[in-house]
């Protein structure tokens, strides 16, 4: 019976990779970060006239204490059994945020909007989509779930310009908002070689135009982006 050698080494490995890991403190070994969100609103006994509470519930303040606590990630919540914590249409907002949205903040202060994936290259750096046309509440796009009556004439379209003549006789007063915003890549990246990121930019946009649609896939490989939209 003949062993197989090609097994042999790679069992070998695992067991002394075992044995260093367990030599190294635990936090080393896995992704550490903070889980934040308000207590105390749940399932109907909350006191909707309590403007205080959720009042000190600020999105970036949140991100800057992460940041300087070099948390690797952070999970905000921002609904529960009462309340939603930023400007929400399915649930009443919480009493004390008044016109703030924490999570707005939070995202403002991190310098991503809307991210709808990312996709990291060979050599660390991070390529974001963005996504503003569907999201902006003006309407810059739409789902066509709510115009049933597009739908035999989007079917019936044989090229670009057949849907692009459906757009413009359809939306009439509202066909600039299609235009209005672009979607976008953002790079983000490090530069000092500790590991964190301490760099963002605007990769690529221009992406508003009629027939464009919204932010999705982002792919980086050998110094070629592929952007879907």
């Amino acid at each position: 019976m003949k062993l197989n050698q090609h097994l042999i080494l790679p069992a070998l490995l695992g067991v002394v990779l075992v044995a260093q890991a367990a030599d190294q403190p635990w936090f080393t070994r896995h992704l550490v970060g903070m889980e934040v969100g308000p207590t105390g609103a749940q399932f109907g006994h909350s006191d909707s006239g309590d403007v205080r509470y959720a009042a000190r519930f600020d999105g970036r303040e949140i991100v800057r204490r992460c940041v300087a606590a070099h948390s690797e990630y952070l999970v905000l919540w921002v609904r529960d059994g009462d309340y939603a914590y930023y400007d929400s249409k399915l649930l009443p907002k919480a009493p004390g945020l008044g016109a703030r949205d924490p999570l707005r903040e939070a995202m403002d202060e991190t310098q991503l909007s809307h991210p709808v994936a990312f996709c990291p290259d060979e050599l660390g750096r991070f390529y974001v989509s963005e996504s503003f046309r569907f999201t902006d509440p003006s309407g810059a796009w739409t789902d066509i779930r709510p115009h049933l009556d597009w739908l035999d004439e989007d079917l019936a379209c044989r090229s670009l310009e057949d849907r692009r003549r459906i757009y413009v006789a359809r939306l009439g007063e509202r066909l600039p908002e299609w235009t209005k915003f672009s979607e976008r890549v953002r790079l983000i990246e490090g530069r000092d070689g500790d590991g964190r990121a301490d760099h963002d930019a605007v990769f690529a946009e221009g992406f508003n135009d009629l027939l464009d649609g919204t932010a999705s896939g982002v792919l980086a490989r050998k110094g070629n982006v592929w952007f879907t939209w």
